[in-house]
């Protein structure tokens, strides 16, 4: 257990280093597996996003009780919503929805509403 007086460790957040772990395995699956290495065993991922939600409740940073497969939707929605309105979206709102300054508002956003939703 973690003295009370320890102040919190933060993570820094690498998005170049997550992305080049991520392509990484896949090239790793395609070469050991061909095409076959493309499918998702939705048992397993669902399995892995319950391990690491079960690690942040007991690390006490996610609350319990977030479903992945919800969790995942929820992921899923917020990122499709804004891409397939973002024509409609520039007209409402008189702003470019897809330059770089605005995506990046948006995954900022994001980003902040999925942690304030499993945050414990």
């Amino acid at each position: 257990m973690t003295d009370p007086a320890d102040p919190p460790k933060t993570r820094t957040r690498d998005a170049g280093a997550t992305k080049a772990r991520i392509l990484a395995a896949a090239k790793r699956e395609f070469a050991k597996h061909g095409l076959a290495g493309a499918r998702v065993d939705s048992r397993r991922f669902v399995a892995m996003v319950n391990a690491i939600l079960l690690r942040g409740v007991e690390a006490g940073v996610i609350c319990p009780g977030v479903v992945p497969i919800q969790l995942n939707i929820t992921i899923a929605a917020i990122g499709y919503y804004y891409l397939t309105n973002r024509f409609t979206g520039s007209i409402l709102f008189e702003k470019d929805m897809m330059t770089k300054e605005a995506l990046d508002e948006r995954l900022r956003f994001n980003i902040d509403t999925i942690l304030r939703l499993v945050g414990a």
